[in-house]
C-alpha cells in the first residue's frame, strides 16, 4: 500500500507539477522580471518597460496583462534573485524549477531524518538496541508529501514557497535532546549560517517567514534569530541602496503597482474576486459567512484579533514555568524542561505556521508551510496514538492533498453541480472555502494543545530514555 501511494504521489508530482512547471511557472515570470531589471540597473516596477525586456529576454506564454503581471515584491526579494536575472527566461524557468525540485528532495529528507524512531524494547535494553526499523513508513510520508496538491501548484507556477521553506527547516526541526539547549552560541558557523537561511527565505517570501523568525525569540534558539534578523537587515539595505542609485523614483512607482494590483481585485476577500476561492487565510471565509461585510468587526479586524491572540497565547505558553505538582516539594519546572519534552519547539512553530497562513495574504501553494504540523502530528500519535488533537491536526492537513476549492469550482461551471446548491450559503461559506475552515480548525487544535500539552507518554521508556539517570530525573520532576 505504501509503495502504491508513493508511485501515486510520484507521478502527480512529475505531471501536476513539473510538467506544468516547464511550460508555464507563469507566476515566476514577473518575478524573473523584476530580477532581470534590476540587474540590468532598470527600475522593476514599470510596468511597460519591464514586459518590453521580459520579452526580449525570451519571455512567451504570458500575454499582455497588467492585471496579472504585477510588480509587487519588494527590492530585497530581487536582489536575491539577481543571479537568475543575468539568464534568459527559458534558461532562468528551467534553473527555478530545478532549485524547486531540489526544495522538495530537501523537505522529504527533512522529514524522513526527524521520523519517529523506533524505541528500545524495554528499559534494561541497550539504548542503541531498538525494533526493526519499518521501511513503510518513510515511503508513506514520501508518497504524501509528492501528492500534494499544494506542491503541485507552487512548482506549477514558479512560486516561491518551496524553497524558502527548505531554507527555514534547519532553524525549526526539533530537539534532539537537552543537550542542544546550550548548542547555540552566539559565535558559531552553525548559528550564523542557520540565521543566513532564514534571511534569505525572508527575502524570498517574507510572509511565510517573518512570524515563525520572531517565535524562534522565544526559544532557546533565540541568538540564531537574532543573527536572522541582522542578515535580514543587510540584505535589505544592500538592495536598497542599489535600487535607489540606479532608479530614484522607484519607491513611488512601486506604489502605484500595488494600488493598481489592488484596484483589480485579484486580492480582495469578497464574491467579487472569482479567485478569491484560491485564498486560504481567514479574512475571505469571514466574508463569506458574514455576506453582509463580514460581521459588525470586519474581516480584517477579526483576522488580526484572532491571529494576534492565537500568537500571544504560542509566545506567553513558551515563556511559562510550569508550576510543580500538589504533591511535590519540588522547585518549579525549569524552562528547558519544558523544550525537552513533547517536541515542544516543534508543536510551538507548528501553531505559528498555521497562524501565519491565517492572518496574512495567502494561497494554496503556501499551505506547503503545513509540513511542520505534520511532522508533529506524526511523531506525536507515534507515542500517543489516541491523541485526539493529534488526529485533529492529521485530518486538517489532509484537506489540502487535493485542490478541492478548485475541484468544487470547475465541477460547477461545467453544470455538474445544482445551481440551486452553488447559490446557497452553506456552499459559499461552508463547502468552496473548506480550505479556509479546516486551516482554522487546525490552528485551534494546535493551540489546544500547546496549553494543554497532555497527554503525555506515560514511561521512560515510551519516551526511549534507558538510562537509570534520565529515570531518576523524569521521576523527580
Amino acid at each position: 500500500m505504501a509503495c502504491v501511494v508513493l508511485l501515486i504521489g510520484s507521478g502527480l508530482f512529475v505531471q501536476r507539477g513539473v510538467l506544468r512547471g516547464l511550460e508555464g511557472s507563469y507566476d515566476f515570470t514577473m518575478i524573473y522580471a523584476g530580477a532581470m531589471r534590476l540587474v540590468d540597473g532598470q527600475d522593476p516596477y514599470v510596468f511597460d518597460a519591464t514586459y518590453h525586456d521580459f520579452v526580449a529576454a525570451g519571455g512567451e506564454g504570458r500575454p499582455r496583462d497588467p492585471e496579472r503581471f504585477a510588480m509587487l515584491y519588494p527590492p530585497f526579494s530581487y536582489a536575491v534573485l539577481a543571479p537568475l536575472g543575468v539568464l534568459n527566461w527559458p534558461a532562468a524557468k528551467t534553473v527555478w524549477l530545478m532549485f524547486n525540485l531540489v526544495a522538495t528532495a530537501v523537505v522529504g529528507a527533512w522529514l524522513i531524518r526527524h521520523r519517529p524512531r523506533p524505541r528500545p524494547r524495554n528499559t534494561q535494553d541497550d539504548p542503541s538496541t531498538t525494533k526493526d526499523v519499518a521501511w513503510w513508513p518513510i515511503a508513506l510520508a514520501l508518497g504524501l508529501w509528492l501528492g500534494c496538491a499544494s506542491l503541485h501548484t507552487a512548482v506549477a507556477f514558479g512560486q516561491l514557497a518551496v524553497v524558502p521553506l527548505a531554507l527555514m527547516l534547519p532553524a525549526l526541526r526539533p530537539w534532539s535532546g537537552r543537550d542542544e539547549l546550550d548548542a547555540w552560541p552566539w559565535w558559531s558557523v552553525r548559528t550564523a549560517g542557520c540565521g543566513l537561511m532564514l534571511a534569505v527565505a525572508g527575502a524570498l517570501k517574507p510572509q511565510l517567514v517573518v512570524l515563525l523568525a520572531a517565535l524562534l525569540l522565544a526559544t532557546p534558539r533565540w541568538r540564531l534569530a537574532v543573527w536572522s534578523l541582522g542578515w535580514a537587515v543587510g540584505i535589505a539595505l544592500v538592495s536598497t541602496i542599489w535600487i535607489q542609485l540606479t532608479s530614484p523614483s522607484w519607491l513611488e512607482h512601486w506604489g502605484e503597482q500595488l494600488a493598481f494590483f489592488t484596484a483589480s481585485g485579484q486580492a480582495i476577500p469578497t464574491l467579487e474576486n472569482r479567485f478569491t476561492y484560491q485564498m486560504i487565510n481567514l479574512e475571505p471565509w469571514l466574508h463569506r459567512l458574514w455576506p453582509g461585510g463580514a460581521g459588525p468587526v470586519g474581516a480584517i479586524g477579526w483576522a488580526v484579533l484572532l491571529g494576534g491572540l492565537a500568537t500571544l497565547i504560542a509566545l506567553g505558553v513558551t515563556l511559562k514555568r510550569s508550576t510543580p505538582r500538589a504533591d511535590s516539594a519540588s522547585a518549579p519546572e525549569p524552562i528547558g524542561r519544558r523544550w525537552d519534552t513533547e517536541d515542544f519547539l516543534l508543536l510551538a512553530v507548528s501553531l505559528g505556521a498555521a497562524v501565519t497562513l491565517l492572518i496574512d495574504y495567502h494561497r494554496a501553494y503556501d499551505a506547503v508551510l503545513l509540513v511542520l504540523p505534520a511532522l508533529w502530528a506524526w511523531r506525536r500519535l507515534s507515542v500517543c496514538p489516541r491523541d485526539a488533537l493529534a488526529w485533529i491536526v492529521a485530518a486538517g492537513i489532509a484537506t489540502f492533498m487535493l485542490p478541492g476549492p478548485s475541484i468544487l469550482t470547475s465541477f460547477a461551471r461545467r453544470g455538474w453541480i445544482p445551481e440551486s446548491l452553488t447559490e446557497s450559503w452553506a456552499w459559499q461559506a461552508w463547502l468552496l472555502p473548506h480550505h479556509n475552515v479546516a486551516l482554522l480548525v487546525l490552528a485551534v487544535a494546535l493551540g489546544w494543545r500547546v496549553l494543554r500539552r497532555g497527554p503525555a507518554p506515560s514511561t521512560p521508556e515510551n519516551r526511549g530514555e534507558t538510562s537509570p539517570a534520565r529515570i531518576a530525573d523524569h521521576t523527580s520532576a
